[in-house]
């Protein structure tokens, strides 16, 4: 069985002067993990309740990224204690999940 690592930061967090999202999706290579993917939100809420929009015309950069990595549950676990230990700040939620390919 394989976990899905859901990690949700915002897209204007910084780690060593570059977007955290990029940050981890480097890290989560460097762990051996199978798979990972960046998504950005239109339309959001979270601990505070208030709804969080894309509009077609902002510029700022105030949105959530949600990372999606999939992997063994032991790359899975040490990804997560390798971001505690670079001090890096994100909600986060794993899921056992089944993976296959269809072809």
């Amino acid at each position: 069985m394989k976990q899905e690592l859901h990690l949700f930061v915002k897209e204007q967090d910084k780690k060593n002067h570059r977007p955290l999202f990029h940050y981890i999706i480097e890290e989560a290579r460097k762990q051996g993990i199978e798979g990972a993917s960046l998504f950005r939100t239109m339309e959001c809420f979270g601990r505070d309740k208030k709804i969080h929009e894309e509009h077609l015309l902002e510029i700022s950069a105030k949105h959530t990224i949600m990372i999606v990595a999939v992997s063994e549950p032991e790359k899975i676990a040490a990804l997560i204690k390798e971001l505690k230990l670079l001090d890096i700040k994100a909600f986060y939620t794993i899921n056992n999940v089944e993976t296959g390919y269809i072809s």
